[in-house]
């Protein structure tokens, strides 16, 4: 008998769970990260075949469940019995990081769109409403630094990533929505254009946190309540990189 049909926003969260299971599992039993990179190819190649999706990804977050069982199990063999939690540890990692989220403003992009793209894009949105233009006010009363070029650049980004404009969703997001109204779906596409958004994300994040960094430093002079201003900003952004576990996605130097 077959697994129940997914939705699209459920097939998204799915997805997400299984790299979850999978990162937690290679991790903490100190297993090779090849086990993830080979669910992927099966997630494509199941893509590419046409094979039904819901089926596949419930088969397989049975499998890595079941891959963490006997790893847990091995461990609590070895170990003066005790009391068996009442939750799955990889399952409250992953609910622990999905309520760091919560806390972010959530764009509507459409009713099925992942949460994580749904609450990053509306930090986004954050930052290039609020932080812009105090970033701008604060510039004003700066001297002359070169860093202070590179922010025009990163509010250029900044609009294609978080603002909505008279359109439904930002220019960077535009081809994730379509594909979202598209049927039948390519979960390929969506999956693709999801992963891009978030590295694009993190690219500009950790830019904008490094340079404004820079500024603090090479302005001593700063009054307090400048220097104040801009920390506030750089906490946000830090944040931001953190809450969305984007601490490694930056650019190689």
């Amino acid at each position: 008998m077959g697994f129940k049909k997914l939705s699209a926003q459920e097939i998204s969260e799915v997805i997400a769970k299984i790299r979850s299971k999978y990162d937690f599992y290679c991790k903490t039993f100190f297993k090779p990260s090849r086990l993830k990179k080979e669910f992927e190819n099966r997630y494509r190649t199941s893509l590419q075949k046409g094979l039904d999706v819901s089926n596949f990804l419930l088969a397989e977050i049975s499998v890595i469940d079941e891959l963490i069982k006997k790893e847990e199990d091995k461990i609590s063999k070895s170990t003066p019995v005790q009391e068996k939690p009442k939750q799955d540890f990889a399952d409250k990692i992953i609910q622990e990081n999905q309520k760091k989220i919560e806390k972010y403003p959530s764009l509507n992009i459409h009713k099925d769109a992942s949460e994580e793209v749904r609450r990053l894009s509306g930090a986004m949105n954050k930052v290039y409403d609020q932080f812009i233009p105090e970033i701008h006010s604060i510039f004003r009363q700066i001297e002359m630094n070169s860093n202070l070029k590179y922010m025009e650049i990163y509010e250029t980004r900044l609009r294609t990533l978080a603002d909505v404009g008279k359109g439904k969703v930002p220019a960077q997001l535009s081809r994730y929505y379509a594909y979202l109204n598209r049927f039948p779906r390519d979960y390929r596409s969506i999956d693709w254009e999801e992963k891009q958004y978030i590295l694009e994300s993190s690219f500009l994040l950790h830019d904008m946190y490094n340079t404004i960094l820079r500024i603090i430093e090479e302005n001593p002079k700063l009054s307090v309540n400048l220097r104040e201003n801009l920390k506030n900003i750089t906490d946000y952004l830090s944040g931001l990189i953190e809450d969305f576990r984007l601490k490694d996605l930056k650019r190689k130097m």
